[in-house]
């Protein structure tokens, strides 16, 4: 198997980069720079017949990585909401990573004469200097109005030739179909031939550098049925021989297999930047917060006269060495995961101090507290000065590779709420504030692990660290410290690999 690396770039005049052209071209510059497409999605194709093989997404430095199977050509697709915008062409030899370089304006160009000298007879690979400066011109102002690439029309012309009748000339082949058995641990290829035929299956995983055989099976139809590993890649195809010894195939298939969905109890140990208060005013009124817990309920705060505060956190966990997701997974190239959790000061708020300010009915409180099934938050009211808070964090698992961040799950548009509690004890010297957090949240999977989800059951506890104030002044540095997470979590699928990207176009 071989790591495709590359870079994503595009000019920063089109509309699909998010960064915005003026910042860009301050300096004079007659023709707008290339800048990295973040957020873009990769899709990985069969030079041959086109069949997605994996997907990825860029990073904010439009880097992407995928793992490919070794020994085949591939066109990478770039898709900003399946739009087709980028294109680029790459044979994979042996080697274990394969470094692709700038996906942009010349790779696309280099990619249309490739699919056209595939698809096309006559067409030419190579073109002359006139040629290919008219066609970048040309592509240029087709980026600029924020066009698909497959209305392009040196690949419009390609767009719809198929590679079927050059593989299977006399049409043998009628019918092939591929499925994953109920549960997910057989690969099960059915096929239907206009004659009397010797089929045999050619399948491969991607780890594999040659593929293995199996058959012949001898009829009009048949199916064959293999054992697959949770989450690996594999390629096949099938090749049919008549009784005149006349040879037909079908394109190389791409499939990957589904995963046993995983549950596991783990405490995470971080830190934690925060709260920060941004904003502070005195309020009234009434404030409804809806929790989940055993059976779902709201807890009704009347405030009068109460603070409200604004605040951002930050934390951070390693999951590297907790076994969260299922091994298969670590065979995607990303060995150091990271958890990162962010209150962001316009979704988050406190309200306080409870007892005065805040009102809360005593059956209510008493089921807030019930919240915690682990550690019961030590809260007194009467020796606390205690705040209620809610928020709607963005949560994400980071994976590195070769010291490059790529988000792998996210709940990109957050809204399951987390409900908090911060109290500071009355009648002391210290000022320290302990929060405890309780909440869920489901993270949706990106690039490879699309269709995937992770949902989190959590409470936590933060610390405030006392810290020795600076020499060269007495006040204190921002509030941090120590922040433990104990969770379940939920690692299941919804959907197999199945790239939907150039729906749409």
């Amino acid at each position: 198997m071989t790591f495709l690396q590359g870079v994503v770039n595009l000019p920063a005049d089109t509309p699909f980069n998010e960064m915005g052209f003026w910042e860009y071209t301050a300096s004079g510059e007659e023709e707008a720079p290339s800048i990295p497409l973040s957020g873009a999605k990769v899709l990985v194709v069969l030079a041959e017949s086109g069949v997605p093989v994996t997907q990825a997404v860029t990073n904010d430095d439009g880097m992407f990585v995928a793992r490919v199977p070794s020994g085949e050509r591939y066109f990478l697709e770039v898709y900003v909401e399946h739009d087709l915008v980028a294109l680029a062409f790459v044979e994979v030899g042996e080697e274990k990573h394969r470094d692709v370089g700038v996906v942009g304006d010349a790779s696309t160009l280099l990619a249309i004469c490739k699919k056209r000298a595939l698809a096309l007879p006559k067409a030419e690979e190579n073109l002359s200097d006139e040629v290919f400066k008219t066609w970048r011109e040309d592509l240029l102002k087709h980026w600029r109005k924020g066009k698909s690439l497959v209305h392009f029309p040196p690949l419009k012309e390609v767009a719809k030739k198929s590679v079927v009748a050059s593989l299977d000339p006399l049409r043998l082949f009628t019918r092939v179909e591929h499925f994953f058995g109920e549960d997910g641990h057989y690969l099960v290829v059915l096929w239907e031939a206009q004659e009397e035929v010797e089929t045999t299956l050619y399948l491969r995983p991607f780890r594999l550098p040659v593929f293995q055989k199996e058959g012949p099976l001898e009829g009009k139809t048949g199916r064959f049925v293999m054992p697959v590993e949770e989450f690996e890649g594999y390629l096949f195809f099938l090749e049919a021989k008549n009784k005149a010894h006349l040879l037909g195939r079908t394109p190389t298939y791409a499939v990957r297999a589904p995963f046993t969905p995983q549950i596991r109890d783990a405490t995470l140990f971080g830190y934690q930047e925060g709260p920060v208060t941004v904003l502070r005013r005195e309020t009234r009124g009434r404030r409804i917060i809806h929790f989940h817990s055993d059976r779902d309920g709201v807890i009704v705060l009347t405030l009068r006269g109460a603070q409200e505060r604004g605040f951002e956190i930050e934390m951070e966990f390693d999951l590297t060495r907790k076994r969260i997701f299922p091994k298969c997974f670590m065979q995607e190239g990303f060995k150091h995961l990271t958890l990162a959790m962010y209150f962001s000061e316009d979704r988050s708020f406190f309200w306080g101090p409870v007892g005065r300010g805040v009102k809360v009915r005593e059956e209510e409180w008493e089921e807030l507290l019930r919240l915690w099934r682990g550690e019961t938050p030590e809260v007194s009211l009467k020796d606390h000065f205690v705040e209620v808070g809610f928020g709607f964090p963005f949560v994400e698992v980071i994976g590195f590779f070769r010291d490059q961040e790529f988000r792998l799950f996210a709940n990109r548009y957050p809204e399951d709420g987390v409900l908090l509690l911060s109290c500071r004890r009355l009648n002391s010297l210290e000022v320290e504030s302990t929060v405890y957090y309780r909440g869920r949240v489901r993270l949706w999977g990106e690039g490879v692990f699309e269709g995937c989800f992770l949902d989190m059951d959590f409470e936590g506890k933060f610390v405030e660290e006392t810290e020795k104030e600076d020499e060269d002044t007495s006040f204190q540095s921002s509030v941090k410290g120590p922040v433990t997470l104990r969770a379940k979590f939920w690692v299941g699928q919804i959907r197999g690999f199945s790239p939907d990207t150039r729906k749409g176009q």
